[in-house]
């Protein structure tokens, strides 16, 4: 969710986040019901800690980890992790998780066009 035409966007929450320390301090305390709100402008790079600790950002039933992509401009809150050990950074711990306004970004920011192209090209015919 979020961007331009988006109405259902997230401009504040039960607990507000700028830092990755605070985001895992709000998911262990977070209830069904509350929403995570990660202020706009938040770089939240877990690239150590999935390095370290083998971080994985745990999020609890029916909780709304939120950012507020699109609202007045805004690109909304980056999470981000550039490790290849990153599988996955987040859990869903039941059910009515949502996620919305955010950015994510993972290892890789490459586009990997290769494969695609080689699987659309037919193959040479054999004379």
């Amino acid at each position: 969710g979020g961007g331009p035409g988006y109405q259902a966007i997230v401009t504040q929450g039960d607990y507000l986040v700028t830092t990755p320390k605070e985001l895992v301090a709000a998911l262990a305390a977070a209830k069904a019901g509350e929403v995570i709100f990660i202020h706009g402008n938040a770089v939240l790079d877990f690239t150590v800690q999935v390095n370290n600790e083998a971080l994985k950002l745990v999020i609890p039933a029916g909780v709304t980890l939120a950012s507020d992509r699109g609202h007045e401009g805004s690109r909304g809150a980056l999470i981000m992790s550039d490790t290849l050990a990153t599988n996955p950074l987040f859990e869903c711990a039941g059910p009515n998780v949502r996620l919305t306004g955010l950015r994510l970004r993972g290892p890789d920011r490459e586009r990997r066009m290769d494969l695609h192209v080689l699987s659309a090209d037919p193959a040479p015919a054999n004379p």
